[in-house]
């Protein structure tokens, strides 16, 4: 706990690897829980069989490859950072399309976006992130950076639970997931990516 606490200071000497940490533990936490929550939603909204539920799995893992390629080339163009952004707002879309699904053809449509914006954004993410670690200290932020995401994976399934709970639908619920979305999507401006590689290269 006395190294976690001194590597938090240190990030202090990192704004934008700071903020960038903060908005992707909170985008990062919808995207699993729209996951998880994922398989229980077309089973109870839609009657999706067990059957159905793998073909639907099969598919988002499949668009995940391409969309983590495809949207790795579109960064390589226009940053890492406009990137995440683009498809943090096409996260926010596929939770809207979802809340209104009505069909098992609609969701597995949606599976599809959803599928490659979660390969795109986990690549590009995790990326930037080895890029604004200073040389040296890669494994000592990225084991915090492990460490602090466990502690942040609960708040979305549990918000999940609550507003299913409230609502009686689970259709609120994965919209709520927008406000996550949203939240982690204006943190995530705060971030400078040229600033942020500068920072790391003269620690």
């Amino acid at each position: 706990f006395a190294r976690l606490s001194s590597t938090a200071k240190a990030l202090t000497h990192h704004r934008d690897l700071l903020w960038f940490l903060i908005a992707y533990l909170i985008y990062t936490d919808a995207i699993n829980t729209v996951i998880v929550a994922s398989a229980i939603f077309a089973n109870k909204v839609l009657d999706f069989s067990p059957g159905d539920l793998i073909i639907y799995f099969l598919i988002t893992q499949v668009t995940a490859g391409l969309g983590a390629v495809g949207f790795g080339v579109l960064a390589d163009r226009i940053g890492s950072t406009r990137t995440i952004s683009l498809t943090l707002l096409i996260w926010i879309g596929v939770v809207g399309a979802a809340s209104v699904v009505q069909t098992p053809a609609q969701f597995y449509a949606i599976g599809l976006v959803a599928g490659a914006v979660l390969g795109a954004n986990q690549a590009t993410s995790r990326a930037l992130i080895g890029r604004f670690v200073p040389p040296g200290r890669q494994g000592e932020l990225f084991g915090f950076f492990t460490v602090t995401g466990k502690f942040a994976a609960v708040i979305g399934p549990v918000v999940y639970g609550e507003v299913t709970a409230w609502t009686g639908s689970q259709r609120w619920a994965v919209l709520s997931m927008a406000v996550f979305f949203i939240v982690g999507l204006l943190i995530f401006q705060r971030v400078d990516e040229q600033r942020g590689l500068a920072a790391a290269e003269h620690s």
